[in-house]
């Protein structure tokens, strides 16, 4: 999920989280076409303030919630109207669509659903709980395309697994198995006119501690 952004826990509230983000990658909030699929890039993260200091004297975490705004709802309906109804339209965001908690869901998740329904195929992708898992939302979701398709949300692996975590092999790089069990890797997404395609991969990287 690389240039999505993800906020920063010293940041005083949520207008001033994405200020590293933005000066060095751009808005947070973007779009692009790739071929014939359509991209939107959401800053899905809303953060609460900072929060003080731990008893390690690190500034707290976890003063933030997953969700999209009405202005994040507008930017995505405005976009949709320019795009051809038969087109792929795929969403990226930091935290995932469905979640367990505030922290690791998109709170509104069904008023962004209900924007997609113009569009019969829709993907989402996400990153944030270091699990690979995948979701399915229909009607009952808030997604309801004449087609009758679903919306498919896949939350990706991640190259450091349970952050660098466990025994290390022989080359000192640590075994680092995700929370559910699944490697740690990257994902490789494969679109074409009538399929979708994702596959994961084994990083061919150095512990970032070496």
């Amino acid at each position: 999920m690389d240039q999505v952004e993800g906020g920063m826990p010293m940041s005083p509230d949520d207008e001033h989280a994405d200020e590293t983000f933005e000066r060095v990658f751009g808005p947070t909030d973007y779009d692009f076409f790739h071929g014939d699929t359509f991209f939107i890039v959401l800053d899905s993260v809303r953060w609460n303030g900072f929060d003080g200091y731990n008893n390690s004297g690190r500034p707290k975490n976890g003063n933030y919630v997953g969700a999209v705004s009405d202005r994040q709802i507008a930017f995505v309906e405005n976009l949709l109207r320019h795009v051809p109804t038969d087109s792929l339209v795929v969403i990226a965001t930091h935290i995932p669509l469905n979640g367990e908690d505030p922290r690791t869901t998109t709170a509104n998740r069904d008023r962004l659903l209900r924007v997609l329904s113009g569009h019969s195929r829709t993907l989402s992708v996400s990153g944030h709980t270091h699990m690979q898992r995948h979701f399915y939302f229909g009607s009952a979701d808030g997604y309801e395309p004449r087609a009758g398709t679903e919306h498919h949300h896949y939350n990706v692996v991640t190259a450091s697994g349970t952050w660098w975590r466990g025994a290390e092999d022989e080359r000192g790089i640590p075994h680092t198995m995700m929370r559910d069990g699944a490697p740690n890797g990257y994902a490789v997404l494969s679109l074409t006119a009538i399929d979708t395609r994702s596959g994961t991969k084994r990083p061919v990287i150095a512990s970032p501690s070496r």
